[in-house]
């Protein structure tokens, strides 16, 4: 009986608990700490659980209580108080560790879900020119970085037109922008000839950025 209450029911407890807030946290099988607190059925689980586990922890803690014999020193000795803090430490453990898993999952899916932005005004295009003495169009500049957000790709693009004529298009792609950084760019074609559409050469750039 003693072992009863002093192990089996204080791990039962514990179970039941994670059980419960296992469930509270779990939708679609992904865990979600913010479900504790939705007010929903997870809430309700949480609830359950922790009402439940204790119910039944404090029973066994007060039927021990009146088993044990007045003046035999502690009810619980160090031993029974650090068994019990271990399983405490493992479940705020778990707790944690999900949180953490679920945390890390929802910002990996949200930046590749992200849709990639078209001309953001934080990517800022400088210097912009044409290179006279390449023998295909090359139109060099800097693309500057002016936010906090570290783009993984961007892909820089230009529709080129000799007077009118539309002739073509250019790209490039930089990788791994970081904040604050500035970098320099070549958008080149390798088909049309410097000497033949400078003289007349129109162009605009734009960006797709993606975070």
């Amino acid at each position: 009986m003693k072992v009863y209450l002093r192990w089996i029911n204080p791990a039962i407890a514990l179970t039941i608990l994670a059980l419960c807030t296992w469930a509270s946290m779990t939708d679609k099988e992904e865990p979600h700490l913010a479900g504790i607190v939705s007010g929903g059925f997870g809430s309700y689980f949480f609830a359950k659980g922790l009402f439940c586990s204790s119910a039944l922890f404090l029973t066994g803690f007060s039927v021990l209580h009146r088993v044990e014999s007045a003046g035999k020193g502690l009810l619980y000795g160090k031993r029974d108080v650090g068994i019990i803090a271990v399983l405490t430490l493992v479940l705020v453990g778990g707790l944690v560790g999900f949180y953490a898993k679920a945390k890390a999952d929802d910002q990996s899916k949200a930046i590749q879900d992200s849709e990639p932005v078209q001309n953001p005004s934080t990517l800022v295009i400088l210097n912009v020119s044409p290179i006279p003495a390449s023998e295909f169009l090359c139109i060099t500049g800097k693309i500057q970085n002016r936010s906090t957000t570290r783009w993984s790709k961007v892909i820089l693009g230009s529709e080129i037109f000799h007077g009118d004529t539309y002739s073509g298009e250019v790209n490039a792609t930089i990788e791994s922008l970081k904040p604050n950084e500035e970098r320099r760019f070549i958008l080149q074609s390798s088909s049309l000839r410097t000497d033949k559409i400078l003289d007349s050469l129109h162009f605009k750039i734009h960006t797709k950025a993606s975070p």
